[in-house]
């Protein structure tokens, strides 16, 4: 299983690579991060090319279950960030590494 990833990590890790001091890399990164958050926030699209694309999705009011006290619940509308891998990120989770086994099928063998 693949470590567990932190801001802390990133920016050690973008600061050795890009000869940067910690603290420009950690604005960078806040910079582009409170960017993100505004165009979500705004309804809007992220798309990162080998990434994949960040967008908001309005989920409906419904009913829902509350499995502990076996009782329905009332879950108002609201947005929700939504994130889909691009294909070369597919391609890359997908492909057998030497840590991981090869992918399992879909299903429809």
């Amino acid at each position: 299983m693949a470590e567990k990833t932190t801001m802390k990590g990133i920016v050690r890790s973008l600061s050795g690579s890009c000869g940067l001091r910690t603290s420009e890399v950690l604005e960078a990164i806040e910079a582009l991060l409170e960017s993100m958050r505004r165009t979500l926030a705004a309804g809007g699209r992220i798309e990162i090319r080998g990434l994949g694309t960040f967008r908001t999705r309005f989920r409906k009011e419904r009913w829902a279950r509350d499995i502990r006290r076996a009782k329905k619940v009332f879950v108002p509308a609201h947005a929700a960030a939504v994130f889909v891998a691009g294909i070369k990120l597919k391609k890359e989770l997908n492909s057998p590494g030497p840590d991981r086994e090869p992918a399992a099928g879909n299903g429809q063998e």
